[in-house]
């Protein structure tokens, strides 16, 4: 019996290692490619994502059908600016659903992230809403989908969303400051923790800060918490002033110097404990008026700034603003008076906008890797007036409207003119287009901004070439055509009106002379029934007494 049991064994096991053997040889490309994808992913995790990117690419080669390695490659390319085209890649993963080290739900909080930094706020909500209650038990999860909640003006949703991460961690700082900037009863509760003196260091440094600015009667309590905890920072000595007025001003005088950060939120509650004391406010204002500082302002309490703003002696010299609040500023404005340039991050690209009356654009520059673009408006022709400046100094804060519109290059083109430089030649290219008369001028400027070639088009067809050839700026050579094709070249290498060499293809002079400059051709090649003939004028009169046939070109 044994015996047989052990037969039978021994039999089930060269069974499966036959089996083991020819999946193995069957379908090799598949175990190379998990061999390649666990390298790829062990890269990854360490941040190495140039090296990640090249491990999964060589597993993808052997097999495509892993979700792990179709998300490491989208997002290493994503890290390495390499390409913002990873939507597609992501949705392939989670289509194909074969996970070894991740899963669905994390490659559809990148898919959001990367809809949320391309703009696309709306379906980057909605690709996550099925998965709300999956969310909540990864704090950066549910960071993500709160500032995409917000992004939308959908405030309960990112309440709920904070209150269930809070029952998964009570101590999730981000969360925390959610609840306590947008629900009240939960600031309640809070305060009842905190006059039980929080033994448990509950709350984030973030969260009694916000409690302090919302807690006139509470302020005492919560300040002394704050300097046990915290100590004797910038923070507590402001909230000092909350029971201690009459020493205001010589507490600003102190507090503010120069080139120093100010959260926009914290001098309107500075100016609100204030509200009855006129001499501190003016101390505050004088101060400040004398200074080089920066303002901050987080607009939809997601705790990220969104606008800082550059101040120097009362004057707004630049404000950074971020459009999509992902935490990074994609808009800069810099003022002089008024604004004067504006400079726009997306994606590949950088716009440089510049006004020369605000809010009428009198030049647009775009550049990316390849070229950059140099468009000088028509006067009035194209306007971009969605920046929108504080009307007094401190009672508001620039801001530029979402959704900032970006004008595609065929509009520039038609309203403007254009120059053209790339990283792979030293000339400087130039379009000039007038849409009422339909025609175009394209100009070619060397390294030093001598015009050495120009080219007129009409109905986009071309009608004139002019080519400088030694560089002085005057141009020697210019070529005629007729729809299309070529019809003379004249040269005049003196530059004084008269061309010494033409070429006439509509005639059949293929080439003629004037030696003297007289204006009469001297000498002429010529095709006459199928042969070529030089024909000379020896006494440079324009009167040819001498023909030569020719034979070959040393004739």
């Amino acid at each position: 019996m044994k015996k047989r049991f052990f037969l039978a064994i021994v039999l089930l096991c060269l069974v499966i290692f036959s089996i083991y053997s020819e999946n193995s040889h069957k379908y090799p490309d598949i175990l190379i490619s998990r061999i390649y994808l666990k390298n790829g992913y062990e890269q990854y995790e360490a941040d190495n994502f140039k090296e990640a990117l090249s491990l999964v690419s060589i597993a993808l080669s052997f097999s495509n059908d892993s979700s792990d390695a179709i998300f490491i490659r989208a997002v290493s390319e994503r890290n390495l600016k390499i390409t913002n085209s990873t939507i597609a890649d992501l949705t392939d993963a989670i289509i194909i659903d074969k996970w070894n080290f991740f899963d669905e739900l994390t490659a559809r909080v990148y898919l959001s992230k990367f809809l949320y930094l391309d703009g696309n706020i709306e379906e980057a909500y909605l690709n996550l809403l099925p998965f709300i209650n999956e969310l909540s038990v990864n704090s950066y999860f549910t960071e993500l989908f709160i500032r995409i909640s917000l992004s939308l003006g959908k405030v309960e949703q990112a309440k709920r969303s904070a209150a269930d991460r809070i029952i998964v961690d009570p101590y999730d700082s981000y969360s925390q400051q959610i609840l306590v900037l947008y629900n009240k009863d939960w600031i309640k509760k809070a305060n009842e923790i905190l006059h039980e003196g929080d033994p448990s260091n509950y709350f984030s440094k973030n969260v009694i800060q916000a409690l302090i600015r919302t807690n006139g009667d509470n302020c005492i309590l919560l300040r002394e918490l704050y300097l046990n905890r915290w100590g004797n920072d910038r923070f507590y000595k402001i909230s000092t002033i909350c029971d201690s007025v009459d020493e205001a001003s010589k507490l600003l005088t102190e507090l503010y110097f120069d080139n120093i950060i100010v959260d926009y939120k914290e001098l309107n509650w500075i100016y609100e404990i204030l509200e009855y004391d006129p001499e501190s406010i003016q101390v505050l204002s004088d101060k400040l008026y004398s200074l080089n500082f920066t303002i901050v302002y987080d607009s939809d309490n997601d705790g990220y700034n969104d606008t800082s703003a550059v101040y120097s002696e009362g004057n707004l010299l630049s404000f950074d603003f971020d459009s999509n609040h992902d935490g990074l500023y994609d808009y800069l404005v810099e003022l002089v008076d008024v604004p004067v340039s504006l400079k726009v991050l997306k994606q590949d690209q950088v716009y440089f906008f510049h006004y020369k009356n605000y809010p009428d654009l009198s030049k647009v520059i775009v550049t990316n890797k390849k070229n950059h673009n140099e468009y000088l408006l028509i006067p009035y022709k194209l306007s971009l007036d969605n920046i929108i400046l504080p009307e007094q100094l401190f009672l508001g804060i620039p801001e530029i409207r979402e959704n900032y519109y970006l004008p595609d290059n065929d509009t520039l083109t038609t309203y403007s003119t254009l120059k053209v430089s790339t990283d792979k030649e030293d000339n400087l290219i130039s379009n000039y287009l007038i849409l009422a008369a339909n025609e175009s001028i394209e100009k070619i400027f060397n390294s030093d901004g001598v015009k050495i070639f120009e080219r007129y088009y009409e109905n986009s067809v071309l009608i004139t070439v002019y080519k400088d050839f030694d560089s002085d700026g005057v141009f020697d050579t210019a070529y005629d055509y007729k729809d299309g094709l070529l019809m003379t070249v004249s040269f005049d290498e003196n530059n004084n009106g008269v061309s010494e060499y033409i070429e006439n293809y509509e005639t059949g002079i293929l080439s003629s002379w004037d030696f003297n400059e007289d204006g009469l051709i001297d000498s002429r090649e010529i095709f006459k029934n199928g042969i070529l003939y030089r024909e000379i004028s020896t006494k440079l009169d324009g009167v040819f007494d001498s023909t030569i046939e020719v034979i070959s070109d040393d004739q």
